[in-house]
């Protein structure tokens, strides 16, 4: 057959894979089908490739270097920074470590989940194998006598000595953060799983089980429980309620409808630039919903939510005058490409304005995480990033220029590096730290 003949098949063959190619990056970028379930398996294959569940966290390296690659001492807001990763060098299990400016490592915490519960505390643990999954932090706080409180997700919250002496330990499905009230209590996220049929069509009719419902867990210092709010009982007495039904469907991300990846109460300091809300009440984000709202945590009603101008959005934060910042992950399929990457954005509900905040434009200083992130207002003004998947934390001036930014160092292969789940800067010095008790 002469390449004449030929043509009109070459060109339905190329035409074919261009309508392919174009609709399939159509379907990416809105998320409708196919393109969730091809997300999910290939994400499944990718962690099938990289091998145990714990390589799950792992990423290909994105950036160049590790340790601390800029650092601006004039610049760089005062305190140390504390970051939650895996750690080749402690058996490849989770850890946290203060840093200072200059990336020395001041405190280090090992937290194996196998070693602090000899078995899983569930016999219905949506974390998977126990002596893998369980060993990953996800949320922290870190006292000034060097305690930290931290998630190990989906098994339990544990306060932990400078030492490596467990002080105490809750068993109930902790995930994601853990914020401090100006009481000293905490607000962390937890979650727990409707199996039963009958329970699940008392409290939300149509739902199908098993799924996860997040909960508000209000906890004292000493691990006591205070309360704990339903996220779906409050959305389901809301007129947003619809949103759930949308939302659910069986067996999709494990039974998961909401996650709920922050809580944040409103100091009494600042209630007075908010005035929607008043002092106590809680900012809560919802993964999964693209959903942040604020809750009055005693009457359980939503008193403001927005949903349309972030994507798979962590770490809301009350900043003062009337704003909240948001950590939009801004996510694609594509590492960022479809919609230019994550950013820092910010609302003032009571006003409706929206800003962006960092980068000031898609290509000044592009970063990206498809999952994680979290983001501090520094009281200089500056903001500190924390790129889940780029397992990275940079600090950028007001103007948006970096001045600190510390890189995870590559597992021993060169190839991959941990994800680092959380990068909080904390207004101790050097020398208190190197004071805590150590083993």
């Amino acid at each position: 057959m002469a390449f004449r003949d030929r043509l009109p098949l070459i060109v339905f063959v190329l035409s074919a894979v261009f309508l392919v190619f174009v609709g399939g990056v159509a379907f990416a970028h809105y998320g409708v089908f196919p393109a969730p379930g091809l997300t999910r398996a290939m994400d499944g294959g990718a962690a099938l490739f990289k091998g145990p569940t714990r390589n799950q966290h792992l990423v290909p390296v994105r950036h160049p270097g590790h340790g601390v690659t800029v650092a601006q001492p004039e610049r760089v807001a005062a305190g140390v920074t504390l970051v939650t990763s895996l750690w080749a060098d402690l058996g490849g299990v989770a850890g946290a470590r203060v840093l200072d400016r200059d990336g020395t490592v001041l405190a280090t915490w090992r937290l194996d989940a196998t070693e602090l519960w000899e078995e899983t505390p569930y016999t219905d643990s949506v974390a998977g194998d126990f002596h893998t999954a369980g060993n990953y932090l996800h949320g922290s706080y870190l006292f000034p006598n060097g305690d930290l409180l931290v998630n190990i997700e989906w098994f339990g919250l544990v306060r932990m000595a400078s030492t490596g002496t467990v002080v105490w330990k809750l068993d109930r499905r902790t995930h994601h953060s853990i914020d401090r009230a100006e009481d000293g209590t905490f607000w962390i996220s937890a979650a727990r799983m409707v199996d039963d049929p009958q329970d699940a069509l008392r409290r939300f009719p149509g739902l199908l089980t098993p799924f996860v419902e997040d909960l508000l867990l209000h906890v004292s210092p000493d691990g006591a429980v205070l309360d704990e709010i339903s996220v779906l009982e409050v959305l389901w007495a809301s007129r947003y309620q619809p949103r759930i039904s949308q939302a659910a469907s069986p067996g999709a991300a494990s039974g998961t409808i909401t996650h709920l990846n922050d809580i944040e109460p409103l100091p009494g300091a600042l209630a007075d630039q908010y005035p929607l809300f008043e002092a106590g009440d809680l900012l809560v984000s919802l993964r999964d919903l693209h959903m942040v709202f604020v809750v009055d945590p005693e009457t359980r009603e939503i008193r403001w939510m927005e949903d349309s101008l972030w994507t798979r959005q962590h770490d809301p934060d009350f900043v003062g005058d009337g704003w909240i910042t948001v950590f939009d992950n801004n996510s694609d399929d594509w590492n960022g490409l479809l919609r230019g990457g994550s950013r820092i954005v910010r609302i003032r509900p009571h006003t409706g304005e929206f800003e962006r905040v960092h980068p000031k434009t898609p290509t000044a200083m592009p970063f990206f995480t498809r999952i994680g992130g979290k983001v501090q207002t520094l009281p200089n003004g500056d903001l500190l990033v924390t790129e889940a998947q780029g397992a990275r934390v940079f600090e950028v001036d007001p103007e948006g220029r970096l001045v600190w930014q510390w890189i995870k160092e590559p597992e021993p292969d060169g190839a991959f590096v941990a994800e680092v789940m959380e990068g909080t800067r904390y207004p101790y010095t050097a020398e208190q730290v190197r004071a805590w008790p150590s083993r």
